[in-house]
């Protein structure tokens, strides 16, 4: 049974031993792969680096240069995927990170008040006194962590 590549698709779409009649049945149409393609030359290269000739039934590797782009491609739809799961609402990574920018705004409204009474005090003794009237920031226990997670799960912004 012979072997199909398709002619343009990328990365090669490729069936091996199969039959025309079952290609056709697939919905397939044959004059868009190549039969019996020579594939000697990619022979232990990941098909993401394979290079079809659309005329002739050939199948090459990618030079240097475009293996490093479609690596540089690769590298950035995995961090899109990864920063993607920041808009899932029910994504324990968005929930943490929505939890851990609740504590980073409530560190800079504290530091900011304290900059103010600074920035108002006419002496020391009324700058110790609006510096002292601010709230302390508490430690988080890992109940009070986990709860904040919790409640971050499933809010849509």
């Amino acid at each position: 049974m012979p072997t199909y590549i398709h002619k343009t698709d990328y990365p090669p779409v490729l069936f091996e031993s199969i039959s025309p009649n079952k290609m056709i049945a697939a919905g397939r149409d044959l004059a868009d792969y190549h039969e019996g393609p020579d594939l000697s030359a990619v022979e232990g290269v990941a098909r993401i680096y394979w290079v079809v000739d659309p005329v002739n039934p050939v199948v090459t590797e990618m030079l240097q240069g475009e293996k490093d782009t479609v690596d540089a491609n690769l590298v950035i739809a995995a961090r899109d995927a990864i920063t993607a799961q920041i808009d899932d609402v029910e994504d324990l990574v968005r929930a943490v990170v929505l939890a851990v920018l609740d504590e980073l705004n409530l560190h800079a409204s504290t530091t900011t008040a304290i900059l103010d009474a600074i920035d108002n005090g006419s002496n020391l003794a009324q700058v110790k006194s609006d510096v002292a009237a601010i709230a302390d920031l508490q430690q988080r226990t890992l109940a009070q962590t986990r709860n904040a997670i919790r409640t971050k799960l499933g809010l849509v912004m």
